[in-house]
Order: C-alpha cells, then sequence, then structure tokens
C-alpha cells in the first residue's frame, strides 16, 4: 500500500524510476503507489532493458575514452608545462580533451534518455546480458575481424560479470572484475578449444583410446593422454584413488577379453575358465545331438597329411593317431560318436608330454571340425562356428593369464600378455599382422594402458603424511599440517570424475591435431591388419575337445 512506506523499496524506486534524484522528504505517494503496483519485469523484459542500457552505457564509455586519454595524459604534461611556461597555450590545448569528453557524454546522455543508460537489471541473466552488451561498443574499432572483435567483447563482459558474481559485495569485486575482463577478453576460440581438451593427442592416439572406451575400458586420464607430467601428478598427488582407477581399468579390460569367449566376468580366475570351458563345450554337444549323422567325408587325405608331419618331425609314426584315424574314418559318424572322439583327443592333448604329438592332435581337431562344420545345415553351422570361436579365444586368455604375477593370481590379463598370447596361439607374426578377434584391444591397451614408474614416494609420503600433520598442529605449527591437508585434498579432486574427464576429453582435439576419430581409427585398422580377417575362422592352432 501507499502508506506504508519501505525505505528500502523506495529507494529502488528512486533509483530505477524517479526521473531525477529526489529525497526521501520529498515523498510523492501517487507515484510510488504506482510503482508498487507495476509487476515484477520478467526475465526476457529484464535481458532486453539491460541489453539496451549495457550498449548505452558502453556507448557512453567508447565516447569519452578517447578525451579522456588525452585528458590524462594533459595532467602530467601540465605540470611540466606550467613549471615550465606557465598559462601557455600548449597547456589550455590539453584541456579540452576533458571538455570534449564532457560534451561527448552529455551528447550520449541525450541519445538514449538517462533511464536508459541507469536502468539496473533485476535478475541475473539480465546481468549478465547488461555487462556484456556494455563492451560491445568499443568493438566497433580495434585491430582483427569484426567477428573476432565482437567474440572478444562478449568474452570479456562475461568474465568481468562471471568474477563479478563470484566476488559480489567484497572488497575484491572492481579487481575480479577487472581480472575477468581482461582473462575473457584472451578468449579466443583457439584458447577455448586447448582449456575444453587441455591435453589433445594425435588421432593415432585418440582411435586407440576410443577402442578401449568402446570396449569400457576408462583408463586415468594421465595414460588417455600419455601426458608424463600428468601422469607423475596422478600417480604422486592421487595416491589411492589412482590405484583404484588403474585396478578399476585393469578389471575392465581383463572383462573386454573375456567377453570374446562368451565369458561375463571380470577375472580369469580357474574357476570362471572351466565353467567357460564346460558351457561352450555343451554348445558343441547340442550341435552334435542334432544332427545323429555327421558327414566327415574328406578326413582322411587330411589326416594322413598330419600324420606324415608328425612323423617326418619325430622319425616314427603315432599309433595314437593311427588310431584316431581309423576311429574317424571318411565317410559318416553318428553325432554321439563325435562328441566322444572330441572328448578323447583333448584328453590326449593335455596328457602327452611331447609338443609334436599335441600339436598333431590340435590339427586333428581342426581338420575335423572344419568337415563336420562343412556338412551342417546352415544353423548348426552357424552355432558351430561360434562355438569354435570362443573356445579357440578361451585357449588364448588361458595362456594370456597363465604365468608366476600377481596379476595373474588373481585372473588379471594385461595386454602384454594377451600380445603373447596371441602370438602364441595363431603363430609368429599374428599380433603385428592384426589377426584374430584380440587384436585391436590388445594393440589400445598397449598404447594407453602404461603406468609411470612408481618410485614409493607416495607411498612413503602417505604413511608418514598424518603423523607429521598431527604433530606439527599439536607443537604449534600449522604450516606444515596445512601442506600436507592441502595435498590430501588435491588428490581426491584430481581423481574425482569430473575433473578426469576434463583433463581426459578429447573433443576439440580434431581442431588442434587434426581428425581423430575417422582416420584416426583407419589409421589403427591399418596397423592392426585387415578388420575382414576377424569375421573369417581362426587361425590354425588348439582347437575345441
Amino acid at each position: 500500500m501507499a502508506d506504508e512506506f519501505d525505505p528500502a523499496a523506495y529507494a529502488k524506486y528512486l533509483a530505477e524510476e524517479a526521473p531525477a534524484p529526489q529525497a526521501a522528504a520529498q515523498f510523492d505517494p501517487a507515484a510510488y503507489a504506482k510503482y508498487l503496483a507495476e509487476p515484477e519485469p520478467s526475465v526476457g523484459m529484464d535481458v532486453l532493458k539491460s541489453i539496451g542500457s549495457g550498449l548505452a552505457q558502453g556507448a557512453q564509455g567508447a565516447a569519452v575514452a578517447g578525451p579522456l586519454a588525452i585528458d590524462l595524459l594533459s595532467r602530467g604534461v601540465e605540470k611540466a608545462a606550467n613549471y615550465l611556461a606557465p598559462g601557455s597555450s600548449f597547456t589550455q590545448s590539453l584541456e579540452q580533451g576533458r571538455q570534449q569528453a564532457e560534451q561527448n557524454r552529455q551528447a550520449i546522455q541525450r541519445l538514449v534518455g538517462q533511464r536508459s543508460i541507469d536502468y539496473q537489471p533485476q535478475t541475473v541473466p539480465g546481468q549478465f546480458a547488461g555487462t556484456m552488451a556494455s563492451f560491445l561498443p568499443a568493438a566497433v574499432a580495434g585491430p582483427g575481424g569484426i567477428g573476432r572483435r565482437v567474440g572478444q567483447a562478449l568474452g570479456a563482459g562475461l568474465g568481468s560479470e562471471a568474477a563479478g558474481q563470484a566476488t559480489a559485495g567484497t572488497d575484491y569485486e572492481p579487481a575480479a572484475r577487472a581480472a575477468g575482463a581482461l582473462a575473457g577478453g584472451v578468449m579466443t576460440p583457439a584458447v577455448a578449444r586447448r582449456i575444453g581438451t587441455p591435453f589433445p593427442v594425435a588421432p593415432e592416439r585418440a582411435a586407440a583410446l576410443q577402442t578401449l572406451r568402446d570396449e569400457g575400458v576408462i583408463p586415468p586420464a594421465s595414460m588417455a593422454t600419455g601426458s608424463k607430467t600428468l601422469k607423475y601428478a596422478e600417480s604422486e598427488i592421487g595416491g589411492g584413488r589412482y590405484a583404484d582407477a588403474v585396478e578399476r581399468m585393469n578389471k575392465q579390460f581383463t572383462a573386454a577379453a573375456l567377453r570374446r569367449a562368451g565369458i561375463d566376468a571380470e577375472a580369469a580366475t580357474p574357476e570362471v575358465l572351466n565353467q567357460a570351458a564346460t558351457d561352450i563345450g555343451s554348445q558343441f554337444d547340442k550341435v552334435a545331438a542334432n544332427n545323429p549323422v555327421i558327414s566327415v567325408q574328406g578326413f582322411g587325405p587330411q589326416a594322413d597329411a598330419i600324420h606324415a608331419d608328425y612323423q617326418a618331425l619325430t622319425g616314427a609314426k603315432s599309433p595314437l593317431l593311427a588310431q584316431l584315424s581309423k576311429r574317424i574314418g571318411n565317410s559318416i559318424i553318428s553325432g554321439d560318436d563325435y562328441t566322444k572322439l572330441r572328448s578323447d583327443i583333448a584328453r590326449y592333448a593335455r596328457k602327452t608330454s611331447s609338443q609334436e604329438l599335441e600339436d598333431a592332435l590340435n590339427g586333428f581337431k581342426n581338420k575335423l571340425d572344419d568337415v563336420v562344420q562343412a556338412g551342417l545345415n546352415p544353423a548348426d553351422a552357424q552355432a558351430w562356428a561360434q562355438a569354435r570361436r570362443q573356445w579357440f579365444n578361451l585357449l588364448t586368455l588361458k595362456k594370456a593369464v597363465g604365468g608366476p604375477t600377481e596379476g595373474a593370481a588373481f585372473g588379471q590379463i594385461s595386454p602384454a600378455k594377451l600380445s603373447q598370447a596371441i602370438e602364441s596361439m595363431g603363430g609368429q607374426g599374428t599380433y603385428a599382422m592384426g589377426r584374430g578377434d584380440f587384436a585391436d584391444l590388445a594393440r589400445a591397451g598397449n598404447a594407453i594402458m602404461r603406468q609411470a614408474a612408481d618410485s614409493g614416494t607416495a607411498g612413503r609420503l602417505a604413511t608418514w603424511a598424518v603423523p607429521l600433520a598431527l604433530a606439527d598442529l599439536l607443537s604449534g605449527h600449522t604450516m606444515t599440517g596445512m601442506t600436507v591437508a592441502a595435498r590430501a585434498a588435491a588428490g581426491p579432486a584430481l581423481m574425482s570424475r569430473l575433473a578426469q574427464r576434463i583433463l581426459a576429453n578429447q573433443r576439440y582435439a580434431n581442431q588442434a591435431l587434426g581428425p581423430a576419430s575417422a582416420a584416426g581409427r583407419r589409421s589403427l585398422s591399418a596397423i592392426a591388419g585387415p578388420a575382414a580377417y576377424q569375421a573369417e575362422q581362426p587361425p590354425q592352432g588348439a582347437w575345441p575337445p
């Protein structure tokens, strides 16, 4: 109501609506009642008014900037001139700068109106819009294209208002606004892209990183970018959180490798691998059960060739190979007989101490599966091929998780061990040629998942950090305690999900280093070898029982 005087509201009225400065004693009830009855401006209207006010203020500032600069210069020159020649015309001409600045200010005021200049934004969007608009008139002049100048002006306004909002009401606000304007003014597209992607990587590395991410493997930012500085920062400052991130990444890599054998697990433990062998074996049994009579036509000559190779290597024939050839024959066998044959061949291969005989038995299984698959109906042939592929991959995994290492003991598969297993199963050059289901995964892991050498410093500091901090605080020396506390806080901040996403972000890497997606992935494929090979049969080697 008009008779309920609110000093704060009336002060706001005086600042926004009064045509001329008024004192509280000159209270106008009618005007004040009208002001109170008016609804608060909408955000959109406030933004529009703020833009107009900002442009007017910016134009006024730009109009007086030149004369005021002359005026500031004249203050220094005036003293020297008056000292040398009091009342000289030179001093009087410099004084004209102040007069011109005032004339320009008054001209802008008459053009746009004092109310437009004095309008105060009512909302936060309006405050940002007004400040950004106030920087635009200065963009008319200056080096560079108009687009660049406008962008820099808007950036300066944005930075100034953001800094002002953060320090509003403090003694630091004027300095913060100036610093924000300076920082925002140099925010060129290139600088913005670098902030968005602080550690851009080459297309080949980006392709390897994307391969891992597609598999659900998320490495720490230091590994993703390959930055040595960031790598040592994470390992030293990140401490336990960095170790947790690495352990999580290793489990994700192991899970990605296991999926190629149809296994859903994070560790290749003996229990997991044995269960997988049982599950894949049941797939073979199911196909065999669907085919009471299975054709093995063409197996005889291939079996003879394998036996001949064994004899050439050992100098003797193998009664076992001869017996198996006779059991298989070269025509047809029942599904039950085939299942038992596969099981027997697998058992013999596990028990023999002769590498030559083991290779020959594996060759028997390979050729036998080839001729059986060729005689199956399309649906069973597809299921058979999938089971064979998973079995071959399972054998590769068994080799990758072997060895007396701590990671192997816990069922973890490393990129290096996986690469060795690929070579062992497929023969020399298999990994280099990029053949098999594991090639891209192993290559991407080798490219990205490399840790910084651990000097033990972080662990030693972590061991003594809390006792030292407590001792210093109790003794009154707070500096060391504060330092340790700051270091302790920095680790979680650095390894937080938000910080990791920002540091590893490659959204703008294309603009800095060239296309990292399509071209980079093509480069990786070219390095890894023919991708089409992955759709073919696995290379020669051990096959399912």
